[in-house]
């Protein structure tokens, strides 16, 4: 899966946002904000390079199932992109910095490592949201990756448009809408732990997720 989500805000920001969350609107359709906090595992390699390579800014756009996520740094520089794109049930990658001319892609449904088990935790409230966490373990080239998710309830999504994508069918059936907060874990590298300090509540064009023609359509090649 590789589902490539700890500053605190005021809990006045968090409770605005669930006040403008319109009844009429069954699916969350928005664009939200994650501070990115990294700490490095390896030594020689502090916490704040890995910001700098990875990124202190998540944007995740979502709609109708489809999403980008981007990847800002502190100068407001975009290091890179992953779409989901619903009616292909494929994921794009691009990076601007590595492989500015190529956008690479891959089947949402094919299996990206040797086995995987969810397990759920106690409830946690985040930023005012009750969330019931669900880890997620998966063993990837003999390492176990840990992504441990906080679903926030006020912004749900349809677990339907993921019926064919691996592991994340099983995950979003359990949670049923977006994380306010997610936690990945990467044996022998780094930890990065997401957290929600803005929701813009603007209605997403669909040009949005619309591929740029410009860049070279490739595979993304397997390890």
């Amino acid at each position: 899966m590789k589902l490539l989500l700890l500053t605190t805000f005021s809990i006045s920001i968090f409770q605005s946002v669930s006040a403008q969350n319109s009844p009429s609107i069954k699916y969350f359709e928005r664009t939200i904000e994650y501070d990115i906090k990294s700490e490095s595992y390896m030594q020689g390699v502090p916490d704040n390079e890995i910001r700098e390579r990875t990124g202190t800014v998540l944007k995740l756009s979502f709609k109708d199932g489809n999403y980008v996520r981007e990847y800002i740094d502190e100068a407001g520089f975009t290091l890179r992109k992953y779409f989901y794109l619903k009616e292909k049930n494929q994921f794009y990658f691009y990076n601007s910095i590595s492989s500015p001319d190529t956008l690479y892609f891959s089947d949402a449904s094919e299996a990206s490592d040797e086995g995987f088990k969810i397990t759920t935790g106690p409830p946690a409230t985040i930023l005012n949201c009750l969330c019931t966490p669900y880890e997620i373990k998966e063993n990837v080239n003999k390492q176990i990756i840990t992504t441990t998710f906080y679903f926030c309830p006020t912004l749900p999504v349809d677990p339907g448009w993921y019926k064919a994508m691996y592991i994340w069918k099983d995950v979003i059936k359990l949670g049923k809408s977006l994380a306010i907060k997610f936690i990945e874990d990467f044996p022998l590298m780094m930890k990065e732990t997401y957290t929600a300090t803005k929701i813009t509540w603007q209605s997403l064009p669909d040009d949005m997720f619309k591929i740029d023609p410009k860049l070279v359509l490739a595979k993304l090649p397997t390890q």
